[in-house]
Order: structure tokens, then C-alpha cells, then sequence
């Protein structure tokens, strides 16, 4: 046997031992401190669990405490949770029978000596760790905690140990094989090559390519890293393309989205939260939620971090806003890491309820008020007038005035909804004809008032494409609000002009009347509102007029332009596409341009 083959062997054996026995050292060693690791886990478990668990004893009433133990089972995770009397008697357990008498147990034996009692042993044909804590109330064990956990982990981790050491023995024996062979220089060469293209690519490099020519296995682990690498960019570029769609849902979101870490520090938010805050990227993120420039109220919200329970607040800067706020912890192997917030502007929902309660409120009033005249007529005609002509020609004319009120307020509800259910056809008439003609209807109406009723309409007649019966319904309403709330000696005007496209023509109806407050014009045109006046003994009650001039002019592709000024008067604008020799004909036409 030659002599560098003795050296070889002698060299290897040494290596063999030295390696096992530091293996077997080193293999004991981490499955002790693996031990260790898993039993303190378990006792901080036990510990975050004491507090709850101790409300259920105290209380004397368990009820509950079943699905709280498989539901915290789950959560940390753990094979078994238990919870005994001080006696070591099941309570509640999720594996074992109430009223089970586990004192016996090493683990449970070691509690009741006031210690906490640690334990392995193989349960369910697999080796398992089982930990029990007291729960104490004055400085008595009222309960006991017992756990059961997998001894999983730390066989994976005593493998993971093994896997190393053989790993390492394997280089060793790769290191030896070259310090014999004369040839360390030609084959250490590649291998260095090799190292430095992995060195760039480690710096960010992924352009630096693995050259190995050689078929040996310093080729191969060339070969098998370009594969890696390849795969690397390919994983890279789709990691960025996913944190692109994520960033771009993120920031699109409509509702606000604020993202915090574990400690209350802020990390992200979209736009959509920045504009309901009124606030920039620079002025929270990075800074702890609740020493920021965010409201109080939204920093113990999310702090107090209660998921799939949804909280209100309301936002008085930079515009008051109704939110529903609603927070989910994001967890990384069992622990929350962070706090995703999401901040729903219900502003307008809050709006549509309070319209529908004004409209209940408002159909109840405008049907009792007939109603109620109605009945006192009838009971009138039928006892006191029972005899009298001229009474009851009264009191039947009493009662025909309210059923024509109510007939008006059904006739609205069913207009507003036929508006709303179905289209409208379109056809081309005069623009100045119609207006002079609704005006004729009401000017010994308005004269009547006191009031002074003019026209504005241009000497040549101008027409229009829509369906004329709306628009003289939503005209009609216009100037019947005008002059109901203007007072005498004021003065509406109703007309038309051209746009300066010349494709649409404006029509309006002007007053000097009482005028609408400010933050109510943005409203005119909802269902059943009330408007408070200052100077007027009562509020002003808008119904379904207005609202079915809206869905008119919407159909219309016009919107309702309201120009207004408490004490001086309203204007009501709206716009009709203007008829050309090309539309002229048509029956229909598309007025959403």
C-alpha cells in the first residue's frame, strides 16, 4: 500500500472520529437546548392563558371554556390544552374526560407541590413534551394549566444538527482528498472562479454568469448555480411584479388603508386614508400612531386592535366625515407582527339613513294631516251638518281638497319611480314656445302674490331635443317653488340663452325669495329634507318635487346647476342639447356628452 493511501486513511480516520464524537457532543447539546426552548414556550403560553382561564374557575361557570381551549389550541399551536381543579381534576380539557383525576402525573404531581411540573413521555404512539402551571388566586392554587406539545420541533432541530455535522464531515473529507493530491492548484482553480461569480451575484450581480467547462463535479456545481441563478432573477422579477400589483391595489383602494407594526409604529398608507385625514406621507410615517398628527380616537382604535369588530368615529378636520373603522392582526408563526386598518368613509350612508327616517317621518305627516281632516269631515257630515246643505256642500269640498293632496303625493311617489324604472323618449320642439307657455300658466297665479313673473327668451325661436312633457313638469315645479318662497313685491323670472359651445341651450328660473342656506345646496335634491330658517317661523320641507326634476334632468345627461344665497333669492339652471339639422329628425338621442 502506497504511502500517500496510509496517510489518506490514517487522515481519514482521525477525521471520522474526531467529527462523531464532536457530533454526538454537539447532537445532545442543541436537543437539551431545544428542550429548554420548547418548555419556556409552553410556559409563556401558559402564562398569556392564566389570566382568562382563572376568570372561568372564579366565575364557577365554565360555560365557554371548551371552545376557548380548542380555539387557543389552535392559535399557538399545541397538541392539548387542559385546565384542571386544584385538586388535579379535568375541568375542561381537549383530550381528556371531565372529572379524570390527573394528579398522579408527573407534571400535574410537580404543581401541586408548587412547582411547575415539566414532563416527556409518548402519548398517542409519539414522544411528546407536557407542561403544567398553577393558577393561583391569594396565594392558593385555584387551577391548574396543563399542556401537550410535539416533540417535533426538537427532533427537527437535533437533525438539522446531524445534517450539519455530516455535512461537515463530507467537506473534510473533500478538504483531505485535495491537500493529498498533488493537483490542488488545477482544481482548486474553477472552484475559486466559481466563488468569485457567486461573491457578485451575493452583491447584487445577477448578470455574472458561472463559466465551468469541465465535466467534474466543480462543472457540475458550476452548472447546477446558473441554474440557480437563472431561477433567482426569474423568482426576483416576479416578487417585483407582485409588490407592483400589491402597491398599485394598495394605493387604488377607496377605502383608507393604514398598515402598523407590532409597536404602533406606522409603515404605510394609501392615498385614499391620506385625503380623509387630510395629511402627508411625511407627516406620520415612521412616527408612533399615537404620538402622530392622527386623531386620538384612531389611535385607540387600532391599538386596541379588535379584529372583525367594526368601530365608529366621526372626523371634524379637514372635512367632517362619518368613518367605520375595522382592524385585522397580521401574524408570522403565531405572533402578530402587525396591524392592517381599514378606514370606510360612511358619510353618505349616514346621509341615505337619515333621508330615509325624514321620509318616513314625512309620508306619515303629509297622510295624516288629510286623513285626519277627512275623518273629522265625514263625522262632521254624519252627526252636526247631518241636516245642513250648505254645511255639508262645505265640508264635501273640504274633503275633496284632501284627497286631491293626497292623490298629488301618490301621484309623486309613482312619477319618482316610473322616472326612475324607465327611460325616456325624445323628440325635437321649441324651446321659447314651451317657456312662453308655462309662463302664461302661471302668471295670474304669481299676480295674484303680489309677485312680478318676466320672461328671458331670445326673439327667434330655438329647439331642443328632449321629451317636452318633463321639461315642462320640471319648469312647472321650479317656478312654483319660486313664487311660493318669494315673498310679495319679488320678483321671478324664468328663461333661456345659448351656451358659448352653441351645443346646448341654458334654461333657468331666477328669484329674489328667501334662498337656501350654504351647506343645504349640496343637498337640494335628495328626498324629503328639511331646511331650518332663521327668519321664518317654520323649517321649509323640500318632497319629491326637486328629487324628480334631478332623475328628470339626469336622463337628460344635464345636471342641476343651484346657485343660492340665504335671504336674496335662488337660481335653478339646467341644459338641453340644441337641435341641428342632423338630429332634427330623430325620434331619440343619446344626451349624456
Amino acid at each position: 500500500m502506497n504511502l500517500w493511501v496510509r496517510l489518506f486513511l490514517t487522515f481519514l480516520i482521525c477525521l471520522s472520529l474526531t467529527l462523531s464524537m464532536l457530533g454526538v457532543f454537539f447532537a445532545l447539546t442543541f436537543r437539551d437546548y431545544y428542550e429548554t426552548e420548547l418548555f419556556n414556550r409552553m410556559l409563556f403560553q401558559a402564562d398569556v392563558l392564566e389570566p382568562r382561564l382563572k376568570s372561568f374557575i372564579l366565575s364557577g361557570d365554565p360555560f365557554g371554556v371548551n371552545d376557548f381551549l380548542k380555539e387557543e389550541s389552535n392559535k399557538f399551536p399545541l397538541l392539548g390544552l387542559s385546565l384542571l381543579d386544584s385538586n388535579g381534576k379535568i375541568i375542561s380539557s381537549t383530550w381528556g374526560q371531565k372529572g379524570d383525576d390527573w394528579s398522579a402525573f408527573p407534571e400535574v404531581a410537580s404543581v401541586l407541590k408548587r412547582e411547575n411540573g415539566f414532563n416527556i413521555r409518548t402519548f398517542d404512539f409519539e414522544k411528546q413534551a407536557f407542561v403544567a402551571t398553577p393558577i393561583v388566586s391569594d396565594q392558593e392554587i385555584v387551577g391548574i394549566i396543563v399542556m401537550r406539545s410535539s416533540m417535533e420541533p426538537v427532533s427537527a432541530g437535533t437533525s438539522q444538527v446531524i445534517r450539519f455535522i455530516i455535512g461537515t464531515f463530507l467537506i473534510a473529507l473533500l478538504a483531505g482528498v485535495l491537500m493529498v493530491y498533488s493537483s490542488v492548484r488545477i482544481q482548486t482553480q474553477p472552484l475559486q472562479s466559481l466563488i468569485e461569480s457567486a461573491r457578485n451575484i451575493s452583491l447584487g450581480n445577477l448578470d455574472e454568469t458561472f463559466e465551468s467547462r469541465s465535466s467534474d463535479e466543480v462543472g457540475q456545481l458550476g452548472r447546477v448555480l446558473q441554474i440557480m441563478v437563472t431561477r433567482l432573477k426569474s423568482a426576483l422579477r416576479e416578487a417585483g411584479e407582485e409588490r407592483s400589483r400589491f402597491q398599485a391595489i394598495f394605493s387604488n383602494m377607496v377605502d383608507g388603508l393604514l398598515l402598523i407594526d407590532s409597536n404602533g409604529k406606522i409603515l404605510l398608507a394609501n392615498n385614499s386614508f391620506l385625503t380623509i385625514f387630510g395629511v402627508s406621507f411625511k407627516d406620520i410615517i415612521g412616527l408612533q400612531i399615537d404620538n402622530s398628527v392622527l386623531p386620538l380616537q384612531l389611535s385607540a382604535i387600532i391599538l386596541r386592535g379588535e379584529d372583525g369588530v367594526d368601530s365608529e368615529m366621526m372626523l371634524e378636520k379637514p372635512t367632517k366625515r362619518a368613518l367605520r373603522i375595522r382592524t385585522a392582526t397580521i401574524e408570522q408563526d403565531g405572533y402578530a407582527i402587525g396591524t392592517l386598518s381599514i378606514c370606510e368613509d360612511t358619510t353618505r350612508m349616514k346621509l341615505l339613513e337619515s333621508s330615509e327616517q325624514e321620509f318616513v317621518q314625512y309620508i306619515s305627516h303629509e297622510l295624516k294631516t288629510p286623513l285626519a281632516s277627512l275623518s273629522a269631515s265625514i263625522e262632521t257630515i254624519t252627526t252636526k251638518a247631518k241636516h245642513d246643505p250648505e254645511a255639508q256642500a262645505k265640508f264635501l269640498s273640504n274633503m275633496g281638497e284632501d284627497v286631491h293632496r293626497l292623490t298629488d303625493l301618490v301621484n309623486s311617489i309613482l312619477t319618482y319611480q316610473r322616472i326612475r324604472d324607465t327611460g325616456e323618449q325624445m323628440f325635437k320642439f321649441g324651446a321659447v314656445e314651451m317657456v312662453l307657455d308655462v309662463h302664461g300658466r302661471f302668471l295670474a297665479y304669481a299676480n295674484k302674490r303680489k309677485i312680478h313673473f318676466d320672461f328671458e327668451v331670445p326673439d327667434d325661436e330655438v329647439y331642443v331635443i328632449a321629451n317636452k312633457d318633463r321639461i315642462i313638469q320640471v319648469l312647472i315645479n321650479f317656478i312654483d317653488n319660486a313664487i311660493r318662497f318669494t315673498p310679495e313685491g319679488g320678483k321671478v323670472i324664468v328663461g333661456i340663452e345659448d351656451t358659448p359651445d352653441s351645443r346646448r341651450v341654458k334654461f333657468y328660473v331666477s328669484d329674489t325669495g328667501i334662498g337656501i342656506p350654504k351647506e343645504y345646496i349640496g343637498r337640494i335634491g335628495e328626498r324629503f329634507i328639511k331646511i331650518p330658517r332663521k327668519d321664518h317661523r317654520f323649517d321649509t320641507q323640500v318632497g319629491l318635487g326637486v328629487s324628480i326634476c334631478k332623475e328628470i334632468l339626469r336622463r337628460h345627461g344635464s345636471p342641476l346647476e343651484v346657485v343660492s344665497e340665504e335671504g336674496k333669492g335662488t337660481t335653478f339652471s339646467f341644459y338641453l342639447k340644441r337641435a341641428t339639422q342632423s338630429n332634427s329628425r330623430e325620434k331619440s338621442a343619446d344626451l349624456t356628452e
